[in-house]
């Protein structure tokens, strides 16, 4: 089994929010952050713990943000997952 699972975001492309969930293979700190086309971080979705083996879900809610290509970037220790979601107003 890998490091971890990241779902893709449903719906996607998305108004007014998407979902996805996460699962990691351990219990450990983890980022998950979403990023504009030319690289701005707009939005930290969680900065913590997530413990092993368990699905854990995500909303990225459109509220303040442009229509337009984000990418969603989820951080731990060992392993980097990325998906590009479409956010259209």
């Amino acid at each position: 089994k890998g490091a971890f699972f990241l779902s893709s975001a449903y719906p996607n492309p998305f108004n007014p929010q998407t979902t996805f969930t996460l699962m990691v293979a351990r219990t450990q700190t983890v980022r998950i952050e979403v990023f504009d086309t030319v690289g701005r971080r707009v939005r930290i979705l969680h900065q913590g713990e997530l413990v092993a083996n368990e699905a854990q879900m995500f909303r990225l809610d459109a509220q303040g943000l442009t229509s337009g290509i984000y990418h969603i970037r989820a951080t731990g220790d060992g392993f980097l997952g990325s998906q590009k979601v479409m956010l259209v107003k």
